[in-house]
């Protein structure tokens, strides 16, 4: 059964975001990394039998009834019986042993404070990712690649463009959807530029090439530095990365692989215009997805970055006390 509801699909989403979450802290390589990992790989899990118990028509839950793991495992198995028709197909959740497995391994880090180590922590990620992708194959009708966390960015422009770009990719247009991907990770950019910046003074001040709104200092400067302007763009850029917190190889990767991309903001409008310079013979399904994959986890990590604004005060009326 193919899931086209949204809510369904954010749910998958946050289940993929948490298994790639938890495979960032086991890379950390330190006992605190590899403790959180095992937590998040856990809940990656139990989110998705979740998902599944809010997805169906599930198996009433019995009066006091506890929910243990072992009993949401169960009752999920039950929701998954009766809603076969729906499936398409008698399914039963797999794996049993080994997930329940990393649950004590869980249970342990969480309870007793014991660390696991490298080679447990792989185990637990073997095993939780051939979960989930047999799982989300069988019950929902998509592959794991499929999907996506661009339902996570709350940005509308952006992520609109990202989903844009990832459907040009499932139609074979792997020209129009790395474009797609350009334009998405500069409004991306633009915003997140506005959020270090706010409206101070050093807001207006831009490297050649940066901004457009800055095209007048641009022609000026070009006149001033043509001898080392080459120089020049290519310390900007190397400080651009740096203020975004952006990964540089991916980055620079990224920049080769995609169109240029100019944003010029008119009253509740965008131009945008590209240019392409690109060996059209780069265009192909794993560039594509490669664009992709690289503006939604920079938008995301930008996203978690922004502050929720404070609460004011409210006034209190001495004439109310």
């Amino acid at each position: 059964m193919r899931i086209n509801n949204e809510d369904t699909m954010l749910r998958l989403a946050v289940t993929k975001d948490l298994f790639n979450s938890a495979y960032k802290q086991e890379l950390e390589q330190s006992e605190s990394g590899r403790l959180i990992a095992v937590l998040l790989y856990d809940t990656s899990v139990e989110n998705l039998l979740g998902c599944i118990l809010s997805s169906f028509p599930r198996a009433k839950k019995k009066k006091n009834d506890f929910e243990s793991f072992d009993r949401l495992w169960e009752r999920t198995n039950e929701t998954l019986k009766i809603s076969s028709k729906e499936i398409g197909k008698k399914y039963s959740l797999p794996k049993e042993n080994d997930i329940k497995k990393n649950r004590q391994i869980r249970n342990s880090a969480q309870h007793e404070g014991q660390i696991p180590d490298v080679t447990l922590v792989q185990r637990v990620r073997v095993h939780t990712k051939e979960f989930l992708g047999d799982v989300i194959k069988n019950v929902f009708g998509l592959s794991l690649e499929e999907v996506s966390l661009a339902l996570l960015i709350d940005d509308i422009k952006v992520r609109k463009k990202v989903q844009e770009a990832i459907s040009l990719m499932k139609k074979g247009e792997f020209e129009s959807s790395m474009g797609a991907s350009a334009i998405a990770f500069e409004l991306a950019k633009q915003e997140e530029k506005k959020r270090i910046h706010g409206h101070s003074i050093w807001s207006t001040v831009s490297c050649p090439s940066l901004d457009d709104k800055y095209d007048e200092i641009e022609r000026e400067l070009s006149s001033l530095v043509s001898d080392i302007e080459g120089l020049f763009d290519e310390i900007s850029t190397e400080l651009e990365i740096l203020k975004l917190q952006i990964d540089y190889k991916k980055y620079r990767h990224f920049k080769k692989l995609t169109p240029t991309v100019r944003i010029m903001q008119k009253p509740e409008s965008y131009e945008i215009s590209t240019q392409r310079t690109f060996d059209k013979r780069n265009y192909n399904r794993d560039n594509a997805l490669f664009c992709v994959n690289f503006v939604i986890d920079t938008a995301l990590k930008w996203q978690s970055f922004k502050i929720p604004s404070l609460i004011e005060p409210r006034q209190i009326d001495l004439s109310e006390l």
